[in-house]
């Protein structure tokens, strides 16, 4: 409940509360270190295995065409080049401990 409604004495009625389907833009920005970005219509309107039950909860997996975030999906010059950046920085930061 928002500070206005608790002030207000208001109770939060459902239309207050955002939806999966509020045609609100949720789509991440391109920034430097995300190459990759997947529409959010794309994710909102994927057909994910389950039902949203206790019983059988929705099974959320990479959308199988067209998910450019799908990291088996990414050029292997890329791939070598965030392994090297991750094991350089790991050799740094173990080389920077052990001279205290």
């Amino acid at each position: 409940m928002s500070l206005s409604a608790q002030s207000s004495g208001r109770q939060r009625s459902p239309s207050d509360t955002p939806t999966l389907h509020d045609n609100t833009d949720h789509t991440l920005k391109k920034r430097p270190w995300r190459r990759y970005v997947t529409p959010w219509e794309q994710i909102r309107d994927y057909k994910y295995d389950g039902e949203g039950t206790d019983e059988k909860p929705f099974i959320v997996d990479w959308i199988p065409e067209g998910d450019a975030e799908n990291p088996m999906t990414w050029g292997k010059t890329y791939k070598w080049s965030v392994i090297m950046l991750v094991a350089v920085s790991t050799l740094a930061v173990a080389m920077a401990s052990s001279t205290l």
